[in-house]
């Protein structure tokens, strides 16, 4: 494990709608549209619907119509929206990038991850997970305040060699009172692809599909990364 320099970065944001509802409403359109077409059809001739009530059923009509017409228009939108998130995220395609994340991608024998805390703990406990939660590494780094760097190369506790694959970081960390620190994780990679989900754009890191808006660096590409 290595513990390079800090980095500053700034987040990428990105902001997902829904367009729930259109199916309902354009439903309820036709419903009430029937409804209305059999009053007209059925009512009494000798006495014909009153004036301000056929109003207000057309002002309902006129009001069902605008709400469908404008769920379609936010449906488009949202999907404008997607497309030019995917556009503006290949511009981190073959780029390093830091992105906060629990899971770590083993790729080729090798993870690199990092760790950023407010405050040097007095003990730690940094435990690498598999897919069913199982620990498979862990270690007690000398941590700082700040960010702080390592690379993992797919060893286990006993120097075995464990399988490309996605896993899981957790830290357990205590001040020199034992009061528990927190420490957020996250991991360093090279965008290979993008792709677009119901979270919005999404960077593939290794094994992971990584939210743009996890984003909070680029970084130079590691030493004999290719």
């Amino acid at each position: 494990m290595v513990t390079p320099t800090p980095i500053n970065g700034a987040p990428a944001q990105t902001a997902v709608a829904k367009t729930a509802g259109t199916q309902s409403l354009a439903g309820d359109f036709d419903k009430f549209l029937k409804l209305l077409t059999t009053q007209l059809q059925n009512q009494d001739p000798t006495a014909p619907m009153d004036a301000t009530q056929f109003t207000n059923q057309l002002v309902q009509f006129a009001n069902i119509e605008q709400s469908i017409q404008m769920n379609k228009q936010v449906g488009t939108l949202i999907k404008l929206q997607q497309t030019s998130q995917v556009a503006a995220a290949t511009n981190y395609l073959g780029k390093t990038v830091d992105a906060d994340s629990d899971r770590l991608s083993l790729k080729n024998g090798k993870g690199e991850f990092f760790i950023r805390g407010d405050a040097a703990p007095k003990a730690i406990a940094v435990q690498i997970l598999d897919q069913a939660g199982r620990p498979v590494r862990t270690s007690q780094p000398n941590l700082e305040a700040g960010i702080q760097r390592f690379t993992w190369d797919g060893k286990n506790n006993s120097g075995g060699q464990v399988a490309d694959g996605t896993y899981t970081i957790r830290v357990t960390a205590q001040d020199s009172k034992q009061q528990p620190l927190t420490f957020n994780t996250g991991i360093t990679g090279a965008v290979s692809g993008v792709v677009s989900s119901a979270e919005g754009a999404m960077v593939t890191v290794g094994t992971l599909d990584v939210p743009v808006d996890k984003i909070i660096a680029l970084r130079p590409p590691s030493p004999g990364a290719g």
